[in-house]
């Protein structure tokens, strides 16, 4: 089987229950407005705490994202108003999962800097790009899409990226998604026949 087929199949799958499937391939947009609410209550521009995230993501869970970015905002916020602009001491506000990189990575972007400039790599700029509402021209292809489209993968390469990406786009219109909602949902899904959790 194809990329393609393989994601095709886990589709129709998750469509087995298209209530769920549907609220599935909205995740995007409930977590970009998630990260918007964030920058609000902190006065930032918008898209600034989805490039934090973004930044933070590599081997980073969206559930630990959600514990501990509100708290790290709060602190890291805290140092720039002290005034200090060294990046490596702002990150020092992060807790939780994150490489080192990373982390002065989301510090530069607190700091001012633009995502554009800050975030690297397919996975993260996808991801940002997702959350700050490009469905369509980026999908963020993380271990777990690797894992549908390609099973007996070891890791990802950038033409594998690259091929991944273009099947969730070529598949997305037959379930009437974007290609960014039908990696969400193909994520969710997989997730929860992986842990042994019913699709109802």
């Amino acid at each position: 089987m194809t990329p393609f087929d393989r994601i095709e199949l886990t589709a129709h799958r998750a469509f087995r229950n298209p209530a769920r499937a549907k609220h599935a391939s909205l995740w995007y947009q409930e977590a970009g407005a998630w990260c918007g609410g964030l920058d609000t209550a902190h006065d930032l521009p918008q898209g600034t705490v989805a490039a934090f995230v973004a930044a933070l993501s590599p081997l980073n869970g969206w559930d630990d994202q959600i514990r501990f970015t509100p708290p790290s905002l709060e602190r890291c916020l805290a140092r720039i108003r002290q005034g200090l602009t060294d990046p490596a001491a702002i990150a020092k506000g992060i807790s939780g999962p994150g490489l080192g990189e990373n982390r002065l990575r989301a510090a530069r972007v607190l700091l001012g800097e633009s995502p554009g400039t800050v975030l690297r790599g397919d996975k993260v700029t996808a991801f940002f790009a997702n959350l700050t509402g490009d469905e369509h021209s980026r999908v963020t292809i993380d271990r777990h899409a690797l894992a549908i489209a390609w099973p007996e993968a070891a890791g990802i390469t950038a033409k594998r990226y690259r091929e991944a990406e273009i099947a969730f786009q070529s598949v997305a219109p037959l379930f009437n998604v974007t290609p960014a909602g039908l990696q969400a949902l193909t994520w969710v899904y997989w997730r929860e026949v992986k842990n042994g959790r019913p699709w109802i």
